[in-house]
């Protein structure tokens, strides 16, 4: 802006000076029709336009000169004036009329063009609208602009905002605007509009939700502990909880140092590096994920989700090549392997249910509510509760297919339905003894609660992480025990919720 302004003031200052050395020139000469001032300015207006009507020329040889620089500047000043033209019908009139037009759309801003943001936007209902300059073609329901993503959600509040660069500080840089929905894609980011995902976490969820631990599946092998591992682990304790059904056992190969830092209390609730009958077991291993053939050949599922894609592949033909593998093999890969399953691709990362969650943050929020209204003390409402207990009600509504598949004892099923969520509901509601269910909900809030280094005390402190439930199930009062029962009569909301989409 500056930069423009400096360029504009000189070039006044060149104008006038060349207006006044032409009267200077043109005013004392013989016949010369430029007397004045206005007569030079009058000039110079019809000279740079290029309209020429003659009634005014220079006579002497300096304003012959200078009305030879006026005619040299005609040029590119008219090549400016329709170059501002076309930049202000594109850049200005025709996106200000497009949103005009799509005033009452649901506007979905992103910050930036990438796959990532292709692949949301395919899967988007409503008017997208893309800031800078990427090379994407506008079309019907799409508008590249110049312009902010904070200026454009100035313009339309109740759009939804992707800050979905792959550089976190790009998007922490635009994250302080105007908008009620910001979608963030990070995690160090925590306000009350803004949504954080990334590629880790949507990942993890995917994974767990389209392929979920079949009955027979109890002995898992998870090689690779970077960022995606731990996040895949951490769905997976969470996730898994079969308390009197079944035991898991995870074997964890790469360096889980950061992992075991930053959950400490890990034992509290599982058996780390020994089997136990009454916990799951994990096995942090130092030694290479080949060491142990028989754990590679009779492992129930293994899982290659190192960083590397690289990595991966290296690790699947290795696999292939030396082992009889009697277990399912999956592969975080970008695309397709013939013959192996892979999981992680960008077009099945990226989609309303893992970045938006709609469904399951109204799930949530359902799940609260039929807690609070049963709860014999003052529970607040959903708006009034910290980041960390909305997360404790999401990711019990995550475990709600898990719940869906033990009580119909299907696990094939992975799309939440009407009809299946109905049919739980009923064979939940036909169990005359709950005490099993009960516990199993019990230890997954537990397990979620630890895993978020919370600890036991006589007296709740929420800022302290401190909670008089975390106790073993049979230490807990009867009416307590009962409780738990919210997390299953939830399913009856469910069905309800997926039959007013349906009509919808």
């Amino acid at each position: 802006m500056r930069k423009r302004l400096a360029v504009s003031l000189s070039a006044c200052a060149v104008w006038l000076i060349l207006l006044l050395l032409l009267v200077n020139a043109e005013s004392a000469a013989e016949g010369a029709s430029i007397q004045t001032f206005s007569d030079a300015f009058w000039y110079s207006i019809v000279t740079l336009s290029t309209v020429g009507y003659g009634d005014l020329y220079p006579v002497t040889a300096a304003g012959r000169v200078i009305g030879l620089i006026f005619v040299v500047l005609s040029v590119g000043l008219l090549a400016v004036i329709i170059s501002s033209l076309i930049t202000l019908l594109h850049n200005e009139m025709i996106p200000s009329l497009r949103m005009w037009i799509h005033r009452n759309s649901t506007w979905n801003i992103f910050n930036e063009w990438n796959d990532a943001a292709a692949s949301l936007a395919e899967r988007l209902d409503g008017f997208h609208i893309i800031c800078g300059d990427t090379g994407q073609k506008m079309s019907r329901n799409i508008l590249v602009t110049k312009a902010s993503a904070a200026a454009i959600a100035e313009k339309h509040p109740d759009s939804r905002v992707f800050l979905i660069s792959e550089d976190e500080y790009v998007n922490s840089a635009e994250a302080d605007m105007h908008a009620d929905k910001i979608y963030f894609r990070g995690r160090n980011m925590h306000a009350g509009n803004i949504h954080c995902f990334d590629a880790m976490d949507c990942t993890a969820r995917l994974y767990w939700e389209k392929w979920p631990l079949k009955n027979n599946e109890q002995t898992v092998m998870l090689i690779g502990m970077g960022e995606y591992g731990q996040q895949i682990l951490y769905r997976a304790l969470n996730i898994n909880v079969f308390r009197g059904i079944r035991r898991i056992t995870y074997h964890v190969f790469g360096d889980a140092s950061e992992f075991c830092r930053l959950h400490p209390y890990l034992s509290q609730i599982f058996a780390l590096n020994r089997p136990d009958p009454e916990a799951d077991s994990i096995y942090f291993h130092n030694e290479e994920w080949n060491s142990d053939i028989s754990l590679v050949t009779q492992a129930d599922r293994i899982i290659i989700c190192t960083d590397s894609m690289e990595e991966n592949l290296k690790i699947l033909g290795r696999l292939r090549t030396w082992y009889a593998v009697s277990g399912r093999v999956m592969t975080r890969f970008d695309r397709s392997i013939s013959g192996e399953d892979v999981f992680g691709k960008t077009e099945e990362l990226y989609t309303p249910d893992l970045v938006i969650k709609e469904k399951l943050n109204h799930l949530a929020r359902s799940m609260h509510e039929i807690y609070r209204n049963s709860a014999d003390y003052e529970v607040d409402p959903w708006e009034k509760l910290s980041e960390f207990m909305k997360q404790s009600n999401i990711a019990a509504a995550g475990h709600l297919m898990c719940k869906i598949r033990i009580l119909l004892d299907d696990d094939s099923l992975t799309e939440l339905t009407a009809d299946y969520a109905m049919q739980a509901y009923e064979k939940f509601m036909q169990i005359r003894y709950r005490t099993l269910y009960r516990e199993l909900e019990h230890e997954r809030w537990m397990r979620f609660h630890i895993l978020n280094n919370w600890q036991y005390s006589e007296v709740r402190n929420n800022k302290e992480r401190k909670h008089p439930l975390l106790v073993p199930f049979d230490q807990l009062d009867e009416k307590t025990q009962a409780k738990d029962d919210y997390a299953w009569l939830l399913l009856k909301d469910v069905a309800e919720y997926e039959r007013r989409h349906i009509r919808q």
